[in-house]
């Protein structure tokens, strides 16, 4: 019964801590306006802090006389503690004194995960230490593996949960509040049934303080108190704004707010759609440039951001169809219900057709051919919207034109001056464009419209055949017209942008792909810039990590191991530590590689994201209860090291072939299979097998390393998972926010290969 119970409380602390990770990505990526890499820098702090959790308690577990209740109070304490992080991450916006539509920077956002996430992490890392304690005295050969095995088993229940169930029923405070009961529940089990424990009143007081706060969180939860604290929060968040509605979809987060009159609908914090009154004249520039540039537009694809102007615009054309493309349902009934009689005459109008469907599937999957496919989304900010300003994308937008079709969309630009971050932007995506389109042509203004065709000269479009296609058609415009045309499409504006363009030499731009999304990184970059520019904030930028730097960093990093392997040889104990350390960096890179290409290739993150993480995390369980059942006969054989070499090379193995299917991924021969259902789950199943492999070495090298005899106590461990913490750290760190941005998916695989490798031949002198 005692092993039982602690086995049920580590996969408690599993479910508990998965979905304390997912709750705090999903409220950074609010809070960064949808920037993915703020999941790696949330990530590498959260296991950063976990491992420094894991390193204090190891120093004290083996030592304390009462580690049970020491177990216990520390989940009392998570039970409080998450509840009160998310509440201040969502409003850490304003305690910061930062404009409600200014996205966090990246530093911001590594400074407040430090302190309002750091201290979750560290009690995670904690209780994994004094749980092992307990099952190590339980079970003295196999209790490592078993507090590995349930706690990785326990994640993959929370991820589950929240992806499949939670996502879209339950506000975040009470996901919050509900593995906070969880928690209580868990150490009210151990406190009553386990006959072990202590019967002093130190008991007494826990049980005491276990079931008061297991009333104050129910009864938040029952009652409306949770609601309320969640829309202060959102109130706050946005103030002073006034919040009208905040929904979450399993796309995303969806708030409606108003000042002075005027609706804002903003998707995980990005502003996307304004009525009653919205840009005029940039919406006419988007909508009718590409439009009068075509003799007769019969049939318009329009992809996002089309509500609230955009339609009306386009349908003042002669058109027969006009399919609108929007992701999320619950976006467009928020937008009937809040946007007024204009959304309701676009919506109205027969010749509308609105598809709820990611706009690149519909563009790759979809028989249909259009006259004009217009690109309305929001700037590529994050790699949910990288993906359509891609080379793929461009490809895929080019077959589905009619002959003599447009296709079109805008990036920011200036009137008179652009700075280097604003040229990188635009240098980057107008080569990419030029992969698939031999016609582009680039209208400088306050937003640059990009015109491309595949078999149209563009450059012959002058001011007055467009002025006189406005009056043909008896275009009733507010900003558009003869003057406004003969500005846009000025030749000298056009030759200053071109050479602006062209001092932006190939190599600093690169194509934008998507698994090699450079333009996240230079839309980051240019958002810095028109913001505030501090010092260390360089560091997190295209310019502040060159993939040579990296790559240079590599090598002096290779020949201090080789050094280090020649005056350690032949002890196994360094050897099997910074094996456990580089097989917890290769595992969160393959985990980082496969979420971001996943976002890159699918685009369903938000909904996904639990159920990714919960894949690796079964990896890690299966990998770990696989390895502990075999323990003791390769111990008796005296196999256990050869067989952690064995998998130190199969780790090898799969890194490189997960680089060759990325390969044929950018090739495109597997492109529509990995968009599919199976091919979503498939990202899953690349996950659970590099977390089988991560998970199976943790108790074999915990037996390894104690030499013939079994591990005494936690500490061992504890150290040996604060490595694997260490290593998983950097490794989401580098890879999640640095390197795939800058180096590419493929080569990022490579690199960390070849730092197993270094690994294995360590393994291989310690012999």
């Amino acid at each position: 019964m005692p092993g039982l119970l602690l086995a049920l409380a580590m996969g408690a602390l599993g479910v508990t801590f998965v979905i304390a990770q997912v709750l705090g990505f999903r409220e950074f990526l609010l809070v960064s306006q949808g920037n993915e890499l703020s999941i790696g820098i949330v990530l590498s702090i959260w296991l950063a802090a976990a491992a420094l959790g894991c390193a204090i308690a190891a120093r004290g577990s083996d030592r304390s006389q009462r580690p049970l209740e020491v177990f216990v109070l520390l989940q009392v304490l998570a039970s409080a503690v998450l509840p009160l992080a998310l509440v201040l991450i969502r409003t850490s916006r304003q305690i910061g004194g930062s404009s409600s539509w200014e996205a966090a920077d990246l530093l911001q956002i590594m400074w407040t995960s430090l302190l309002l996430l750091g201290p979750v992490a560290a009690l995670g890392g904690a209780l994994f230490t004094y749980g092992c304690r307990l099952l190590v005295q339980a079970d003295r050969n196999g209790g490592a593996g078993v507090a590995y095995m349930s706690e990785a088993l326990g994640g993959v229940i929370g991820g589950g949960l929240f992806s499949l169930w939670w996502i879209d029923r339950l506000e975040p405070i009470e996901i919050a509040l509900s593995v906070g009961i969880l928690c209580l529940l868990s150490s009210m089990l151990l406190l009553t049934l386990d006959p072990s424990a202590s019967r002093c009143g130190s008991r007494r007081s826990l049980i005491c303080l276990a079931s008061g706060s297991l009333v104050v969180l129910s009864g938040a939860w029952i009652s409306p108190v949770a609601d309320r604290i969640h829309t202060w929060a959102t109130r706050v968040r946005w103030s002073p704004l006034e919040l009208v509605e905040s929904t979450e979809s399993v796309y995303g987060n969806i708030t409606v707010l108003r000042l002075d009159g005027q609706t804002t609908f903003a998707q995980n914090g990005i502003p996307s759609i304004s009525t009653p009154v919205p840009n005029w004249a940039g919406i006419e520039e988007r909508v009718h440039l590409p439009l009068l540039a075509l003799e007769d537009p019969k049939d318009v694809l329009m992809v996002g951001g089309g509500l609230g102007g955009g339609l009306a615009e386009a349908l003042k054309h002669p058109l027969q169809s006009l399919v609108y493309v929007e992701l999320d349902p619950k976006l467009i009934r928020a937008v009937e219900k809040h946007g007024g009689p204009l959304v309701e005459s676009e919506l109205g109008d027969p010749r509308t057709r609105v598809v709820y469907q990611d706009g690149r599937f519909f563009v790759r999957e979809s028989r249909e051919r259009f006259d004009a496919i217009l690109v309305l989304l929001p700037d590529p900010s994050t790699l949910q919207l990288n993906r359509f300003f891609t080379v793929e994308f461009f490809q895929a937008a080019r077959a589905h034109l009619k002959a003599g079709g447009i296709f079109a969309f805008s990036l920011p630009g200036s009137s008179s001056y652009l700075g280097r971050e604003a040229l990188l932007v635009n240098r980057c995506v107008r080569d990419s464009l030029a992969r698939a389109f031999p016609f582009v042509r680039i209208l400088p203004g306050e937003r640059n419209a990009f015109l491309a065709s595949a078999d149209r000269e563009l450059s012959t479009l002058a001011p007055p055949l467009l002025a006189d296609r406005i009056e043909a058609r008896r275009l009733e415009l507010r900003a558009l017209g003869p003057a406004s045309l003969s500005y846009l499409m000025d030749p000298l504006r056009e030759q200053w942008i071109q050479e602006g363009l062209e001092s932006i030499g190939a190599g600093a731009a690169r194509v934008n792909r998507d698994f090699f999304p450079i333009l996240t990184r230079h839309f980051t970059a240019l958002q810095q810039a028109e913001l505030r520019s501090r010092p260390g904030e360089r560091l997190l930028l295209p310019e502040g990590l060159a993939s040579k730097a990296a790559l240079a960093g590599a090598a002096v990093l290779s020949v201090a191991l080789l050094s280090w392997m020649l005056v350690r040889k032949g002890r196994r104990g360094p050897a099997l530590s910074f094996a456990i350390f580089t097989s917890g960096l290769a595992g969160m890179a393959v985990e980082m590689v496969g979420l971001l290409s996943f976002q890159s290739v699918c685009g369903y993150l938000y909904h996904w994201l639990g159920l990714l993480v919960a894949g690796f995390m079964a990896g890690l369980a299966v990998g770990a209860e696989a390895m502990n059942r075999r323990l003791e006969d390769m111990r008796a054989a005296g196999r256990g090291y050869g067989i952690f070499v064995l998998l130190e090379t199969a780790q090898i193995g799969y890194l490189l072939l997960l680089a060759a299917a990325v390969i044929l991924l950018q090739q495109g021969f597997l492109e529509s299979q990995a968009a599919s259902v199976v091919g979503r789950a498939a990202f899953a199943g690349v996950l659970f097998m590099a977390g089988a492999l991560v998970g199976s070495e943790f108790p074999l090298a915990h037996q390894e390393s104690a030499g013939r005899e079994p591990a005494p106590g936690s500490g061992r461990a504890g150290r040996l998972y604060g490595l694997d913490l260490a290593g998983a750290c950097i490794g989401t760190a580098l890879v999640g926010v640095f390197l795939v941005p800058v180096m590419g998916v493929v080569r990022v695989l490579l690199l960390t290969a070849g730092l197993k490798g270094l690994s294995l031949l360590l393994l291989g002198r310690a012999r």
